[in-house]
């Protein structure tokens, strides 16, 4: 089982995007980013991140049920390149943060974000 861990993470250039609804969006928003990455050469320095923006367990029911979650897709990369109206590059700070990889299906990822929350 996934475990997790308490990293020190730099800042990271990262290619993504961040939209507005329910979680089962994550999976389609995935492939859209990869796709423009490789279209338009960027060079991937990491595997992909999920930020969530909703703080607690309730808070990620109630925003996943009324479709009101931010959820934020972002690639690191080596260096940035152009940006579409959907698809933005940027920094995300680090910091000290609590990380855990799930591996598996998208769809079975629902234990490995309630031992996060835990």
């Amino acid at each position: 089982m996934e475990e997790i861990t308490i990293v020190d993470i730099p800042t990271l250039k990262v290619i993504g995007m961040r939209k507005q609804g329910k979680y089962d969006l994550i999976p389609q928003i995935l492939p859209q980013v990869f796709k423009y990455a490789i279209a338009h050469g960027a060079k991937f320095t990491g595997p992909p991140l999920f930020i969530c923006h909703e703080i607690t367990v309730d808070e990620v029911m109630k925003a996943d049920k009324d479709g009101t979650a931010y959820i934020e897709i972002a690639i690191p990369i080596e260096e940035f390149i152009e940006e579409s109206q959907n698809i933005n590059c940027y920094e995300l700070s680090g910091g000290t943060m609590a990380k855990i990889i799930h591996k598996g299906p998208y769809q079975d990822c629902q234990t490995t974000y309630e031992k996060l929350y835990a």
